[in-house]
């Protein structure tokens, strides 16, 4: 199951993963998609990807002297640090948060570690009471209704969405992104957790039943969280999960 990740990632870096055979590699294409570029509102994306004890990045042309000069006699050890991180920022004049992002899979089932009965799948009823629970989720965050409710049909319809119910609301939820390829075989699964109900072990509960839903239909469940968020990584590792790769996107 592992190939059919690398293959995922193969696409999303542009190359083949297994193909690599030095520790540090530069990756420049001119094929980029330009769609899933812009799925995340940035064109000139650099992707620095650390798999195993490889270092991959991909850039564009206009960058790839800099990256080319920049690896140079370096070591893994040398480039995923936060020196190299600063740097490549100040270069690209880069104002967010450095942010390593660690990616996670699964393929094995695991128990639940109980049964509750607020814990169920979503059903097309429940729409309304999702889209309430996703603007009280993220108030400031302004997401396209019609987007949100294509989306929601089509992981209820493939019964991969699980709701946490308290007292009748609506207090959490899965999700599973929309991808630019390999829908068919791989889901990537976010978690949705109104503040006052975080840390109470409803977030590992919601992706068992998840992740079980969708190896059950032969897929493979992708998550990724923060290197920062120690709670997160946590409960992703105890639901099952294996680290597969840590990613950094300026």
């Amino acid at each position: 199951m592992k190939a059919i990740v690398d293959d995922y990632f193969s696409k999303f870096l542009k190359k083949d993963i297994s193909s690599f055979k030095d520790k540090v590699n530069l990756v420049f294409s001119r094929k980029r998609d330009k769609n899933e570029e812009l799925l995340l509102s940035r064109e000139d994306l650099i992707k620095i990807f650390r798999i195993d004890d490889k270092i991959i990045i991909s850039t564009i042309n206009k960058h790839y002297d800099f990256f080319s000069n920049m690896i140079k006699k370096s070591s893994v050890d040398d480039i995923f640090t936060t020196i190299f991180f600063e740097r490549v920022a100040n270069y690209l004049n880069f104002k967010d948060d450095i942010e390593i992002i660690n990616i996670y899979f699964c393929d094995k089932k695991k128990d639940t570690v109980s049964k509750r009965d607020e814990i169920r799948k979503l059903t097309i009823s429940d729409i309304d009471i999702y889209i309430k629970f996703r603007n009280e989720v993220n108030p400031t965050q302004k997401v396209d209704k019609d987007f949100l409710i294509e989306s929601i049909t089509r992981d209820i319809n493939n019964g991969f969405t699980y709701g946490l119910f308290i007292d009748n609301n609506l207090v959490g939820a899965t999700s599973m992104q929309m991808l630019p390829y390999m829908q068919e075989r791989v889901e990537e699964i976010g978690i949705s957790i109104l503040p006052q109900f975080r840390n109470r072990g409803y977030g590992t509960l919601l992706l068992l039943n998840t992740t079980n839903a969708i190896l059950d239909r032969g897929k493979i469940p992708i998550c990724r969280a923060s290197s920062d968020n120690i709670a997160s990584n946590k409960m992703i590792v105890k639901s099952g999960y294996t680290l597969y790769a840590n990613m950094l996107i300026f």
